[in-house]
Order: C-alpha cells, then structure tokens, then sequence
C-alpha cells in the first residue's frame, strides 16, 4: 500500500532506461549480425594491428559505462531540478 510518505518511482527514469537499453541493444545486435552474416568483415584488421571484433568489444564495453554514466547524470540534475533530492 502506497502512502504519501512513500516515495513514488517515475516512470520518466524507466523510460530513459529503456531508451538506453535498446540503444545499446541496438548496437549488440550489429555485432551478432556482422558475426552471423558476414563473418569475412570480422577477419579486417584495422588500425594497430588488431582486428575488428576486439574493437567491437571494446566499444560495446565503452557504450555500456557511458550510457550508464550518462544515465546517473541525467537522474541527478533531474532530482537536483524537482528540489526532492532523489535520484
């Protein structure tokens, strides 16, 4: 049972959650897709000598902490802007 002292989510932070999420999902599944389909792209060494996969790798690791970076901030200054200091 929900009182008015409770603290009520908002579904705004969900919303942004999910936009992230299938944004990053959006992202993995190009990865899969290049794997599945044209697994020849994979073998393409790019800069440094080092080929594509582990470069996806690491920008699929990037992508991740900044979006969830980009998400606590986005929290903050919005809690930061109602005055109620939850995140």
């Amino acid at each position: 049972m929900i009182t008015d002292k409770e603290p009520v989510p908002h579904n705004d932070n969900s919303r942004i959650g999910f936009v992230f999420f299938f944004f990053y999902v959006a992202i993995y599944c190009a990865f899969v897709f290049l794997n599945a389909f044209f697994p020849e792209k994979m073998a393409t060494v790019t800069f440094a000598e080092v080929n594509l996969p582990v470069i996806y790798g690491f920008v699929l690791i990037t992508s991740a902490v900044l979006l969830a970076l980009i998400y606590s901030w986005i929290l903050r200054n919005k809690g930061k802007k109602t005055g109620d200091g939850t995140p």
